[in-house]
């Protein structure tokens, strides 16, 4: 293999893989466990709206970001985890754990670890303030 070709394919191995995003504009969403896909509202300055689908038995991976975070549920049910901020990072203490119901919203403040899930699957809208990168973009046409 070319020197270069080599440097290239070392720099790359690591990386995570990019999501896979389909035709239609929906975003499969990292999950530690199940599928989740999500479609992109809104992304504009200050928001991002979301609408997000979660299989059943499904959780995602334990995560904080600078943005708050509502959940408003209008299928299904929505399992959303705190977790303990005061201890290191790799310990995963469970502060509280919220089940919600259709019609429930839930409010995550910024930078408090968190995860979502759903035990028989969920619809809802996910919003975040100020909009995130990473939250999925509305595609037109």
């Amino acid at each position: 293999m070319h020197s270069d070709l080599k440097s290239l394919y070392e720099m790359t191995e690591s990386l995570p893989p990019l999501p896979v995003i389909h035709k239609n504009g929906t975003i499969e969403v990292d999950m530690q466990a199940g599928e989740s896909v999500s479609t992109g509202l809104m992304n504009i300055s200050n928001v991002a709206v979301c609408d997000t689908e979660i299989a059943e038995d499904s959780m995602s991976p334990v995560h904080a970001h600078k943005e708050r975070e509502w959940f408003i549920l209008y299928e299904g049910d929505l399992i959303v985890v705190i977790y303990d901020s005061t201890t290191e990072t790799h310990h995963k203490v469970v502060k509280t754990e919220y089940a919600l119901d259709p019609g429930d919203y839930f409010f995550v403040e910024a930078d408090v670890r968190h995860a979502v899930g759903s035990q028989n699957g969920a619809k809802l809208i996910a919003i975040s303030v100020p909009r995130s990168e990473v939250f999925p973009s509305v595609r037109s046409g």
